[in-house]
């Protein structure tokens, strides 16, 4: 078909394209439902996100889980009418990949940014503003608390805005993944997609990431717009955001596409039987282990209650997103158990360079995070306490054992719902039948949030050598000698000693509970 005809299906019925209303049973009779739902969807996402920025009785801690549900909840709503976009920047990816006509985006993109000012409308009737600057009983909602920017911002407006890029980025790429990569959406799972989950679960990653570098974990231009109409001078600094925001988008598309090179480069039959090419999957491993490593490290620097929570959002978002291309390791103990584990799931030679890349993408993370460091308001404050002085207040047994637990809890989990073959399935190739469920990307991320919040006081709750790697980049800053960074460096090698060794032991647990996987297929199938 030529590129204006194309129709994307998404895998939860998502439909868009010039044909979209007329191929659609439900929207035969009424052109307009498409542009109805955007417009009920993306006002209602602004309200909520203005009203639980404004809410004093709301925690910071909970707020971007709030958005991130109201996210979630829209999509899934208006994805078979419209395709649950509800952001421009979404739009315009999708338009750039050629799956979206741009006469199409720009109404999608007016719809959704006339729905944000109708939100910011609403908001302000809401506060009832009077001629002193007092408001009504939402107090504050004409100036949202999380959502103030410069000159209230407490980081440099470049930096600010540089994150605001990343985490559109982020967001576009995992919507793109998740829609329309053909590995995520085959025939059999297009009433399983997780593309609504993974979208909204990034707010959450973003929102504590992001909370005091740009004050919102907005990533959508629909919302800065709504934003910035209600802030005096707003336009000011809200076209800046928007400009992020478009370009973010632009950025993931382009990763997108590096990545659907490599990963679809067969015959969409034969997908289920053909490995992704190997730069393919490095690719995946290098982008879903710096956002995971960058999110960590952005909640650190802010003395994040929420690390746990953030860093689980963004893995379960990345493993949604790239599971099916590479595996979704992002964790060099993950690799090692996934190695030991033999099957043939993951080659020695992929296992090394899974680890090379795992670590070079957190150790990029933890320069970035750094840079943030050095030039946010916590600057002053020493970050060595968390994760790598527990080491010496608690012993290397107690917090080795600490990360080796929890490390081997999320490799053994990965191991058995990523890797081992579903029941009723015989595996005759390495990469077909091997997911027990749709539920993998919850079951590895929830290990996060339980590692995190049962030691994460004791030892960081890294679990992972790669994160051990950034955090020991972003110490480096406060170090004031090459003995004291060698110091340094010893305790992250411990970390990830223990780590490995919790990926071990998780590779021989899984030998002895998972020996059907051990067994030869037989040549034929009754």
């Amino acid at each position: 078909a030529a590129a204006g005809d194309l129709v994307l299906r998404g895998s939860y019925g998502a439909v868009v394209g010039p044909c979209a209303v007329e191929e659609e049973e439900g929207g035969r009779d009424n052109p307009l439902a498409p542009f109805v739902a955007e417009f009920i969807g993306t006002f209602i996402l602004v309200l909520a996100f203005g009203c639980v920025a404004a809410s004093s009785s709301l925690t910071l801690s909970w707020k971007p889980t709030a958005v991130a549900c109201t996210v979630t909840v829209m999509i899934y709503s208006t994805a078979i009418v419209s395709g649950g976009f509800l952001n421009p920047a979404l739009s315009l990816s999708l338009s750039f990949l050629g799956v979206m006509p741009t006469s199409r985006w720009l109404r999608l993109c007016l719809v959704q940014c006339s729905a944000g000012l109708c939100a910011a409308a609403t908001l302000r009737a809401l506060v009832g503003v009077s001629g002193n600057g007092e408001t009504g009983a939402l107090a504050q909602l004409a100036a949202p608390l999380h959502l103030d920017v410069p000159p209230k911002a407490l980081y440099p407006s470049t930096l600010v805005l540089l994150l605001e890029l990343l985490y559109t980025a982020i967001l576009c790429f995992v919507a793109c993944c998740c829609l329309v990569l053909k590995r995520n959406s085959s025939k059999q799972e297009k009433s399983q997609s997780a593309a609504g989950l993974a979208i909204g679960l990034l707010y959450i990653a973003g929102g504590h990431a992001l909370r005091l570098e740009a004050g919102a974990p907005a990533m959508n231009p629909a919302i800065a717009l709504s934003v910035a109409s209600m802030s005096p001078g707003g336009m000011q600094y809200g076209s800046g955001w928007i400009i992020a925001e478009l370009l973010g988008a632009l950025l993931g598309t382009y990763l997108f596409t590096w990545l659907r090179a490599g990963a679809e480069d067969s015959c969409e039959e034969f997908l289920e039987l053909m490995a992704p090419r190997r730069p393919a999957r490095l690719l995946a491993e290098f982008l879903g282990t710096f956002t995971y490593v960058l999110t960590y490290g952005l909640n650190i620097i802010s003395f994040s209650e929420s690390t746990a929570w953030s860093c689980s959002a963004a893995l379960i978002s990345m493993i949604y997103a790239l599971g099916k291309t590479s595996g979704g390791h992002f964790n060099p103990a993950v690799t090692l158990a996934v190695v030991l584990s033999g099957r043939s799931v993951c080659p020695v030679a992929d296992g090394l360079l899974y680890a090379l890349v795992q670590i070079a993408a957190g150790l990029s993370a933890g320069l970035l995070v750094a840079v943030y460091h050095m030039n946010g308001p916590f600057a002053f404050l020493s970050l060595t306490p968390l994760p790598f002085k527990p080491w010496t207040d608690y012993g290397v047994v107690t917090v080795g054992i600490a990360e080796g637990v929890f490390t081997f809890v999320l490799a053994y989990a990965t191991l058995a719902c990523s890797t081992a073959s579903a029941a009723s399935a015989v595996p005759t190739v390495p990469t077909a039948g091997r997911r027990q469920n749709y539920f993998f990307g919850l079951a590895e991320g929830f290990c996060v949030m339980t590692g995190g919040c049962a030691v994460g006081s004791i030892t960081g709750g890294m679990m992972n050598p790669a994160v051990a790697a950034g955090v020991w980049l972003l110490n480096l800053e406060e170090l004031g000698s090459i003995k004291e960074a060698g110091i340094s460096l010893g305790t992250c090698l411990k970390f990830s000693t223990w780590q490995c060794t919790g990926g071990l032991i998780a590779a021989v647990v899984f030998r002895i509970t998972h020996p059907s996987e051990y067994c030869k297929a037989p040549l034929l199938v009754r």
